[in-house]
């Protein structure tokens, strides 16, 4: 092991147990410490100890400790909401609205952490314009759909609601499946971004879950209303939901 390769290793395992100012002090100091030793991996070691141990030295903060219960209750959050847009849950089980207090919450505590969170050194935050741009992908992916499916309510009013039948039940499960899932990956990988180089990242977190939220009101409303008129006041519910989430982009970026 170079001190290249101990000097990143470390540098990942204190990004992710301390805040980034803190990190940047601990991770400057061992460069320093490093640049001065010799370059040998036996010494290296033997001087400094294994990167994971060097960084448990550090102890658990209480800083620490809530970063894991917020990435531990969003997780859990996150999952909850794929989950359901499988139909893993019943759907009887969403007349408690637990689904959009859990939203709700979600993005207020996303909102939360990155106010809580420092800044990071660095103005400019290399890779995240792509993945907001990549994140618009399943947001049009989505958009589409609810615009499909506006239309086929429109065309049902002054006739019989046929619902969803023949290979557009299908489809559109698949759809709202598959981008579901690109948005719990993009949620749990914009966490863990936001802890590891910059807390900028959370806004894919945001743009994420309110994707993934939509998608599993989506499931639910294909197949859970019986007339076209039903459907298009459903579909108003979808206004607080996109102005919560599009205010938690909003914040989470700047």
């Amino acid at each position: 092991m170079d001190k290249k390769s101990y000097l990143d290793r470390f540098s990942k395992l204190v990004r992710w147990r301390l805040p980034a100012d803190e990190a940047e002090d601990v991770i400057s100091d061992y460069t320093e410490l490093l640049a001065a030793h010799p370059e040998d991996e036996t010494a290296l070691v033997k001087t400094f100890g294994d990167p994971a141990l060097a960084a448990k030295v550090l102890g658990i903060t209480r800083e620490y400790l809530c970063w894991m219960i917020v990435l531990a209750i969003l997780c859990i959050n996150f999952s909850y909401f794929l989950l359901a847009t499988f139909g893993v849950y019943s759907y009887a089980y969403y007349q408690f609205d637990v689904d959009k207090i859990l939203f709700y919450f979600s993005i207020g505590l996303i909102a939360f952490w990155k106010w809580k969170s420092p800044k990071g050194s660095q103005r400019k935050c290399p890779g995240l314009l792509p993945a907001v741009l990549g994140m618009l992908i399943p947001a049009a992916a989505l958009g589409a759909l609810l615009i499909f499916f506006y239309i086929i309510c429109l065309k049902s009013i002054n006739g019989d609601y046929s619902g969803f039948g023949g290979w557009i039940a299908p489809l559109f499960s698949v759809v709202l499946r598959l981008t579901g899932s690109v948005s719990w990956i993009a949620a749990i990988a914009g966490l863990i971004c936001s802890r590891m180089r910059d807390r900028r990242w959370l806004v894919i977190t945001a743009m994420a879950v309110t994707i993934l939220f939509c998608c599993m009101q989506s499931m639910l409303l294909m197949f859970s209303l019986d007339s076209g008129e039903a459907a298009l006041r459903a579909l108003k519910c979808y206004v607080p939901f996109l102005v919560v989430g599009t205010a938690g982009v909003i914040w989470t970026v700047w």
